[in-house]
């Protein structure tokens, strides 16, 4: 994890906000750590393939997801959410094709908004989106990987951009 952490923190120096980066990684062995981190950081996302065969069918399909952009430089803030416990806390560019998956706590039964800002076309656009929290499984193994990656990603983001902090 040290080449990881060497390679993140450099990263962290780049502006990136002025980028995303597409992480695709063809086959066994790649490194999903790495490129989940880059993606992450970057505004970007990892489309993983473990199958070589169908390396050319998943590239093109993925590339097809993220061909129409719809927002970059997207921000959100929400009701009735613990702002500090939703993830990605980086929110990556929004594609026609490729929804954006927040993962946060919040209780059962409860009304929840989400707006969702960020630049267009044709300049500034936003989306709001109402809910109620459905009763349900607090424990769905989904949810719980969700949240978990967006917290541990959020940790060793805030660790890349400012190593010396023992917090």
């Amino acid at each position: 994890t040290s080449d990881v952490e060497a390679i993140v923190h450099g990263f962290a120096r780049v502006n990136r906000e002025r980028f995303s980066i597409f992480t695709f990684n063809g086959g066994p062995g790649g490194n999903l750590y790495l490129l989940s981190l880059l993606s992450y950081r970057s505004r970007g996302m990892l489309e993983n393939c473990p199958e070589l065969k169908r390396i050319p069918e998943d590239l093109g399909a993925f590339l097809q997801r993220v061909h129409e952009l719809v927002l970059t430089y997207v921000v959100a803030s929400y009701t009735h959410l613990r702002a500090n416990e939703v993830y990605p806390e980086v929110l990556p560019s929004l594609y026609r094709g490729c929804p954006i998956t927040f993962w946060g706590k919040a209780a059962p039964g409860k009304a929840v908004a989400i707006r969702v800002a960020g630049m267009g076309q044709d300049g500034p656009r936003e989306f709001f989106f109402r809910t109620v929290v459905p009763q349900g499984d607090t424990r769905d193994p989904e949810v719980i990987r969700g949240w978990a990656r967006g917290k541990c990603h959020d940790l060793i983001a805030r660790l890349a951009d400012t190593p010396s902090d023992s917090a």
